[in-house]
């Protein structure tokens, strides 16, 4: 002897099953809605994201390319060691990065 919908439907008054259908009527159409909405807020989310950190990687390469002539320098001097070399383009790179207008997100190398 279980629990039988059937049973308790029939039990209930037709004011009861129409609410009730109401209700669930209601219940599933917000739920479908917000499935819907919150998936299309998070596309839209997605690509501001996507755009924005193409807006601060194109600028750290403006920056990067008008300091390249200095990295170029750096790479063909022969009177510092390897480590002194990549120390000092990563100190150019390092404060490139960290000049960044937008500070919304971490950018790092």
């Amino acid at each position: 002897m279980g629990l039988n919908i059937r049973d308790i439907l029939k039990k209930q008054s037709i004011i009861q099953l129409t609410l009730l259908k109401v209700i669930f009527s209601i219940l599933a159409f917000l739920i479908i809605f917000i499935l819907f909405y919150g998936q299309n807020f998070w596309e839209k989310q997605a690509i501001k994201f996507n755009y924005d950190l193409l807006l601060s990687i194109s600028s750290v390469q403006m920056r990067v390319q008008s300091q390249i002539s200095t990295i170029e320098e750096l790479k063909k001097d022969k009177n510092l060691s390897k480590n002194d070399r990549i120390l000092k383009v990563d100190g150019i790179i390092q404060s490139i990065i960290n000049r960044n207008i937008n500070n919304d997100y971490i950018i790092g190398h």
